[in-house]
């Protein structure tokens, strides 16, 4: 399975097919999450930044949050732990109310 790594505009711009650990829930009614850790050795994990969106199938897409890279006491052991949350509750978290009374 590969993992499409797209910018705002849906260009793609990586494709990650090796990693250490994934794991993606989804929710209906509270936000869905995920997680990715790869090697920070490979090439492709200096170009993945907070802001874009990973891609698996139509019903799992996500929206990344947080990276950090983690090293583990050598420069061969560094990984990159990628985080985010599920693509549907991007939209949620981006609207705001009105103060009561001013609608």
């Amino acid at each position: 399975m590969e993992i499409l790594v797209l910018d705002q505009s849906l260009k793609l711009k990586n494709v990650l097919s090796a990693w250490e650990n994934f794991s993606y829930s989804q929710k209906l009614n509270t936000k869905g999450s995920f997680s990715l850790s790869i090697n920070a050795n490979l090439p492709q994990a200096e170009n993945i930044y907070v802001g874009q969106l990973i891609y698996l199938s139509p019903t799992m897409c996500g929206y990344i949050t947080r990276k950090e890279v983690v090293s583990q006491g050598d420069m061969a052991n560094e990984v990159v732990h990628i985080s985010g949350i599920e693509l549907k509750d991007v939209i949620g978290s981006r609207i705001t109310f009105p103060p009561e009374g001013k609608e």
